[in-house]
């Protein structure tokens, strides 16, 4: 579901909602798009972006979440629950709602399960902020399998940059070589 600009969203998805859980839901979404702002800044300030240059990409961007329920299955290593992929997002933002781990990133070449902290968010770097600064942060490859016994739900909000940026190395990099945004619009 894309949650912003207000007028990208499925205007008859949200009103089909309870009032409680609609309202949660775009107080969640708001208070998540501070934080990712926030967090697009300090990693910026840590490679040394010039000020306001990470902003330029993602203020006005593209954000959508997905709720994603995983049932349990008595053979999970017969089962895969989300394929290997990285996220083309910027970052995204991954909140375990039921405390079920199965979470896994690779990291040489060995899947690492994920061990989720009670309250805790988890952010994953996407491609476009691995372009952006030509490899310094990763992209993290990753998967979610299924549990024997238990059902595992997850939110996930990714943060992609506005429909008009050009994602390249960042200008403070010096490395010219665009590689156009496309959003579906789905």
């Amino acid at each position: 579901m894309t949650t912003n600009p207000i007028h990208a969203r499925k205007p008859h998805l949200l009103p089909q909602l309870p009032p409680p859980l609609r309202d949660s839901l775009a107080c969640y979404i708001g208070e998540l798009q501070k934080l990712a702002m926030k967090l697009l800044g300090f990693m910026a300030r840590s490679l040394k972006l010039k000020k306001g240059e990470m902003e330029e990409f993602f203020d006005g961007g593209m954000p959508s979440v997905r709720m994603a329920y995983y049932p349990s299955c008595p053979q999970p290593d017969l089962v895969m629950g989300l394929t290997p992929h990285s996220d083309l997002s910027g970052i995204t933002i991954l909140l375990q709602i039921n405390g079920v781990d199965r979470l896994q990133i690779k990291k040489d070449g060995v899947w690492i399960p994920i061990s989720f902290l009670p309250d805790a968010l988890v952010v994953n770097v996407g491609d476009i902020l691995e372009i952006l600064k030509n490899g310094a942060y990763t992209s993290t490859e990753h998967r979610a399998t299924v549990n024997a016994e238990k059902e595992r739900i997850s939110t996930a909000m990714f943060f992609s940059p506005k429909s008009s940026a050009v994602i390249k190395p960042a200008n403070s990099s010096k490395i010219p070589c665009p590689v156009s945004w496309m959003v579906n619009r789905i």
